[in-house]
């Protein structure tokens, strides 16, 4: 997925492993370590903002 043409500005956990090209397990590990900025509204799904993964 190329990602000067992703419009999208926040994604949901399955479009930010397509968008940074990782597997599930490695984006979890990521987000739980706080190596990347992340926010789960309300504790559900988690949400990334393009500029600032990637």
């Amino acid at each position: 997925m190329s990602k000067t043409c992703y419009k999208k500005t926040v994604l949901n956990f399955n479009e930010a492993c397509k968008y940074l090209d990782v597997s599930p397990s490695h984006l979890y590990k990521l987000t739980s370590t706080k190596h990347i900025p992340h926010f789960c509204p309300q504790g559900k799904k988690t949400l990334l903002q393009t500029g600032r993964v990637g």
